[in-house]
């Protein structure tokens, strides 16, 4: 019978770090610790992935899309037609940042046109908002919308300010969509 006093093995001479993520990142953080001498300690987080059902059967449960590739995709799933002629010279690009382009598959962006070649997906290789706009260049005073959280009672963290800013010192004009709200 196990008590108190029972031994559970050896105690670490190493710190041991306990961390909650993802399963796809918990390898690769439990590397980095380890081969700076730490123990870790990985305790899994929610995995999210794609299902092969149906989810119009959850739909009423569901809360708003918190991403305006949700939005985008509900509302031209609701479309008759494309959202872009098939004519014209100008692009429509569609962009994300790591994850969120896996939801950038042939039958969604179709949706949005039917010639492709007005359709520009853009993945920059740094998954991050400056990386995202240097993949951009130079905006010539164009429009973006950018997709940003609503926040709450909270201070808001520089991450999306400091992005608005570089957006615009690389001549664009974003346009902010509160696509979720931060409690």
């Amino acid at each position: 019978m196990w008590s108190m006093s029972t031994p559970v093995g050896p105690i670490p001479s190493n710190p041991t770090v306990a961390f909650t993520t993802p399963p796809n990142y918990a390898g690769r953080l439990s590397h980095l610790l380890a081969a700076n001498g730490l123990n870790p300690l990985s305790s899994p987080t929610l995995l999210v992935e794609p299902t092969p059902r149906t989810i119009s059967a959850l739909k009423s449960y569901l809360p708003p899309p918190h991403s305006l590739n949700a939005l985008f995709s509900a509302v031209a799933s609701d479309l008759e037609c494309p959202l872009l002629s098939p004519f014209g010279d100008r692009e429509f690009t569609i962009a994300a940042l790591g994850k969120d382009s896996e939801l950038l598959y042939d039958e969604y962006l179709t949706k949005f046109g039917k010639n492709r070649d007005r359709i520009r997906v853009l993945v920059p290789l740094v998954a991050m908002p400056s990386g995202l706009v240097r993949s951009l260049r130079d905006g010539r005073r164009q429009r973006v919308l950018c997709t940003v959280p609503i926040i709450v009672d909270l201070e808001e963290p520089p991450v999306v300010p400091n992005f608005l800013r570089e957006l615009e010192s690389s001549r664009w004009i974003p346009v902010l969509v509160g696509t979720y709200e931060t409690p």
